[in-house]
């Protein structure tokens, strides 16, 4: 058996040919038995011709063609036999075809094959070089069963080993596991001799079963997950620094839109309870709070009716004394909530001042996610463009087995063509040549099968690569798609810039109404200053009026004894 590529043979119209004689059995029932069956001994067939060489460069001439051989069993069937099979150590595709006389019975084979030994180096080199990640692999191991079962076939570093005795650190031959499936996906943390835990990893199989070849894409985990893990981190710092700041909202919105104005309603009330009716009550809104506020101020009314029917004895000297007071509380009151109502701004703006630096320390930690994001999308795209790479060098090796199919249909041509010349000369021989006839009639129709199982295989090869073209179009959309989605990213980066610059402008603003609340602050001081002047001088009109108030003690009409005489109420 000998390389497709040997120039004699190629003149004759065969690519490697052999021709075996009836197996060594006992009888010819026995050459017909499958192996293994019991009670009998198995057969072989030994080769008689073939342009197959050894290893030593002779023609493999009466070597035998073991029950081992993949062939053996459909041969001894009396079926065609077409697949991979190793050759004195080589690689062939080949096609067995059983020899059978008259009765059925298996006399002997005739084989045609070709020699992939360069492929099926370069088709190792190729899956060596492929990577998954930044440390990911490829692996090949021999799924055949008998003494290569489970070896490396392809591997970086322990090709040419068994790793059926490999363990994980449940215990588990993971490696037999995935022999023994087939195809799939496997989480494995595997364990070195010494039983030291190693990197979690990920393997994806499949098994061909025409090669018995199992090859996997091995992936570690840590990689997998080492971009996603540093995100999540992120955001999750990022929520909670959010939902601090949203508690913090709340209580200031509780503290100023229910709490506030409860306190001043409770103030008011026990005012009114002293007598002091200069309380006057100014709900926002109609609620149960403004229905509170609004009954304040029915009681306050009623009260200064009666109390207005006694002032009118001393209306001459209250008058006086009572506008005066009145003006002075007023402007006492408005001065007073001027300067609380300046504090709690104040206060305000403390607070909003750190919100809006802490909005403007997360743009800028959320510009940098967005640059961390594109990078991650770039990277992303590249993988997509090598996807597409490997897809076409996929499709070109597709179409190079359609040129050895076609290799093939030719020899079946040229083998059907020296069929019917062996046929003539049969005739020209009389009855001499007529069971020669005979054998070139059969070498004939076997050739004519093979042309047509040739053409089938080329038109599934030919749809197999069809597919691949559409396969590496969809890839192209894919990263098409990966390119936009970059575009996308760095736009989202230019926004998350414009909004972290926005903030620093607001920082800015910010302080300056800091300072003007500073300036009126000033102001208000010096306007209390004045109302205490004021009060001084209602103060001597109130003792001329003593007397008279006496009578009406227990209200409180004027700044002089109710503290603030009027409260204005309402949601901030």
């Amino acid at each position: 058996m000998r390389s497709a590529r040997n120039p004699a043979l190629a003149a004759s119209g065969g690519r490697g040919r052999a021709a075996g004689r009836p197996p060594t059995c006992g009888s010819t029932a026995q050459a017909r038995r499958p192996p293994g069956t019991s009670g009998s001994r198995r057969c072989s067939f030994i080769r008689v011709a073939t342009s197959v060489k050894k290893a030593d460069g002779k023609r493999a001439v009466g070597t035998n063609l073991g029950n081992k051989h993949p062939a053996y069993a459909k041969l001894m069937q009396g079926e065609t036999f077409r697949g991979m099979a190793v050759l004195f150590g080589k690689p062939h595709v080949t096609e067995y075809v059983p020899i059978k006389d008259a009765s059925g019975q298996v006399l002997g084979i005739l084989y045609v094959g070709i020699d992939i030994s360069s492929e099926v180096a370069a088709l190792k080199a190729r899956i060596k070089s492929l990577k998954v990640g930044e440390t990911g692999y490829f692996f090949v191991m021999d799924s055949k069963p008998g003494d290569t079962f489970g070896t490396f076939l392809v591997h970086p570093e322990t090709e040419g080993q068994k790793g059926l005795e490999r363990r994980d650190v449940e215990g588990r031959e993971y490696i037999n596991e995935i022999l023994k499936t087939g195809a799939g996906t496997l989480h494995v943390t595997p364990q070195d001799a010494q039983g030291v835990p190693e990197r979690e990893r990920i393997f994806v199989y499949q098994t061909n079963k025409d090669w018995n070849w199992t090859i996997s894409g091995v992936a570690f985990v840590d990689e997998v997950t080492q971009e996603v893990t540093s995100m999540r981190n992120k955001l999750l710092a990022i929520g909670v620094l959010a939902l601090l700041g949203f508690a913090a909202a709340l209580v200031f919105i509780v503290r100023h839109v229910v709490t506030k104005p409860l306190r001043l309603a409770t103030d008011a009330a026990q005012r009114l309870a002293h007598g002091d009716l200069t309380v006057k009550l100014t709900p926002a809104s109609q609620d149960e709070i403004g229905q509170l506020m609004n009954a304040m101020n029915g009681i306050s009314h009623g009260l200064a009716g009666v109390v207005a029917t006694i002032r009118d004895g001393t209306e001459q000297v209250a008058t006086a004394s009572a506008q005066i007071a009145a003006g002075n509380q007023d402007l006492s009151s408005r001065t007073e909530h001027q300067a609380g109502s300046l504090e709690e701004t104040a206060s305000s703006m403390e607070e909003l001042t750190a919100t809006v630096r802490q909005n403007a320390d997360n743009a800028r930690e959320a510009n940098d996610l967005a640059s961390s994001a594109s990078s991650v999308a770039v990277k992303g795209g590249d993988v997509v463009a090598q996807v597409v790479s490997t897809m076409g060098e996929i499709n070109e090796s597709s179409k190079k087995i359609v040129d050895i199919i076609g290799v093939i249909d030719s020899i079946a041509f040229q083998t059907n063509i020296l069929a019917l010349n062996a046929a003539v000369e049969a005739a020209r021989a009389g009855e001499q040549g007529r069971g020669f006839a005979v054998v070139a009639s059969e070498v004939r129709s076997l050739a004519h099968r093979s042309a047509e199982a040739a053409r089938e295989i080329k038109a599934l090869i030919g749809d197999s690569v069809d597919k691949v073209e559409t396969g590496s179009k969809l890839v192209g959309m894919a990263g098409q798609t990966m390119n936009d989605v970059v575009a996308s990213v760095r736009k989202v980066t230019d926004i998350m810039g414009d909004i972290m610059a926005a903030t620093q402008e607001q920082s800015v603003g910010i302080d300056e109404v800091n300072q003007a609340i500073v300036s009126m602050d000033k102001v208000t001081q010096q306007n209390a200053a004045l109302v205490e002047e004021a009060s001084a001088a209602a103060q001597s009109m109130q003792e001329m009026a003593a007397t008279l108030a006496q009578s009406v003690s227990v209200f409180k009409l004027d700044g002089a004894r109710g503290g603030k005489p009027v409260a204005l109420l309402g949601r901030d």
